[in-house]
């Protein structure tokens, strides 16, 4: 599981794309762009297929909000990589769960596949997060996949790391909870956990209910 907090347009995120590449562990792996989060948006296909050219992998896209024109659980169960975008965690969530994915993303986890996402994409494998889908203001949404044990805040940010130390304090998300700036990600396996960055000084944090007191520590990021 690779969960990205986000990109800047300032920053050039090929790295971390080979990255997830890397990921799979095997020559041109086959790897799925799902843009459900962002209604299907075009452009966020268009995108993909620059940042994972088939020089380098064995791209593909399964749109879900339109025509269907393959079986959606076969397409997603045969990748080594399924890539959720962002958009709106919410949609992303209800639709996954209406059309049986849910449970076909949890097993290529399972299955030492790569399950990776950006926003909303990396927010739906927890538990809970923090949302900008749900109205004007940040809330909290607790009814992730559970994929990953805990939340995640991405794109993380002074007024994000407020809500969610409140969201930890008052039990509304459950801990470790993880703030994920644009520019970083984190890369959860069954060897290790660990965080990398294609910016200089992005942070990753993860925060914890300790007795009645939320405690950060700041993980060391591995430059790409």
């Amino acid at each position: 599981m690779i969960a990205i907090g986000g990109f800047s347009p300032e920053h050039d995120a090929d790295p971390l794309h080979r990255f997830v590449v890397d990921a799979a562990k095997r020559p041109k792996p086959r790897i799925c762009h799902v843009p459900l989060a962002s209604g299907d948006f075009e452009l966020f296909n268009e995108l993909f297929y620059e940042q994972y050219p088939p020089s380098v992998c064995t791209p593909t896209h399964l749109q879900l909000l339109r025509e269907v024109p393959r079986d959606p659980k076969e397409v997603l169960a045969s990748q080594d990589i399924v890539y959720l975008s962002g958009g709106s965690t919410p949609v992303l969530v209800a639709g996954l769960r209406v059309l049986g994915l849910d449970e076909v993303i949890r097993d290529v986890w399972h299955r030492d596949g790569v399950v990776c996402g950006h926003s909303a994409g990396a927010h739906v494998s927890f538990r809970g997060c923090i949302s900008d889908s749900l109205g004007p203001e940040l809330q909290v949404f607790s009814d992730g996949l559970g994929i990953i044990d805990g939340s995640c805040a991405a794109h993380a940010d002074s007024q994000r790391d407020a809500i969610l130390r409140s969201a930890l304090s008052s039990g509304r998300l459950m801990g470790p909870a993880w703030a994920i700036e644009d520019d970083a990600a984190v890369s959860f396996s069954a060897g290790a956990t660990y965080a990398v960055s294609w910016r200089p000084d992005a942070a990753v944090s993860v925060l914890t209910l300790q007795a009645s007191d939320v405690h950060a520590d700041s993980l060391e990021v591995m430059p790409l």
